[in-house]
């Protein structure tokens, strides 16, 4: 019988703005043979594994573009850690966001803030992507993109940083382009849109934001999260 336990159930809730809540001191435990489904992600581990709070599963329907992935991108707060088994990701038509869906490939982000673009199987009846992590894998996003080589028009990593991160008022993206930034909370709505390189987050509430930066010339972007203390 598949199984899930739910440890200090009162601190562990699933909501309609997160789509699942975990409080600090609090943890999921999912059984060998069981499962966990997150609006359109599940997990299914090859062994007992308990996800850790504090953390928060939020999706959000603005598709990251570096590279361009499709109307679904469930991020997690804190990474979903030395993770091994399956993983289902379940997508409809209206997600595809001009992808062909028989390209599609499931895409993590690791613990360095780098897309990952797998290997993974396609079932386009049942409209899910899966992949097997036979070594233990950090995930803190899971999206879907095409299997077709990237564009040239990506931000690298590598030629973007943001800090102070965590802040308690100011950030400043150092990047040698114009640039466009949008400012999430958790529950994926934009809470502050601006063109300059230092945003100013002190009237935020304490918490963690995410933020795109678009390269306004090439049309790239990249996610990047911020704690705001």
């Amino acid at each position: 019988m598949l199984k899930i336990t739910f440890l200090f159930l009162f601190s562990a809730t699933i909501a309609t703005a997160q789509d699942l809540t975990l409080t600090s001191g609090s943890s999921l435990s999912i059984n060998d043979g069981g499962s966990l489904y997150i609006n359109g992600a599940e997990l299914q581990p090859s062994t007992n594994y308990d996800l850790q709070g504090p953390n928060e599963v939020t999706s959000f329907e603005t598709p990251i573009s570096s590279p361009q992935s499709i109307k679904k991108v469930i991020m997690w707060t804190n990474p979903v850690e030395s993770y091994s088994g399956m993983v289902h990701f379940y997508y409809d038509n209206q997600d595809l966001n001009e992808i062909e869906e028989a390209d599609l490939g499931l895409m993590i982000k690791d613990l360095n803030e780098e897309w990952i673009l797998l290997d993974s199987n396609l079932n386009e009846q049942v409209k899910k992507m899966t992949f097997n992590f036979s070594n233990p894998t950090h995930i803190t996003a899971i999206t879907a993109t095409s299997k077709q080589s990237l564009s040239s028009s990506e931000i690298r990593e590598a030629d973007i940083q943001v800090f102070p991160n965590p802040t308690t008022s100011t950030v400043t993206i150092a990047y040698d382009k114009a640039i466009n930034v949008q400012v999430f909370n958790m529950l994926g709505s934009s809470i502050l849109k601006t063109s300059s390189n230092n945003i100013d987050l002190s009237s935020l509430s304490t918490g963690t934001y995410v933020l795109q930066i678009m390269d306004q010339q090439t049309g790239g972007s990249i996610y990047k999260k911020i704690i705001k203390n």
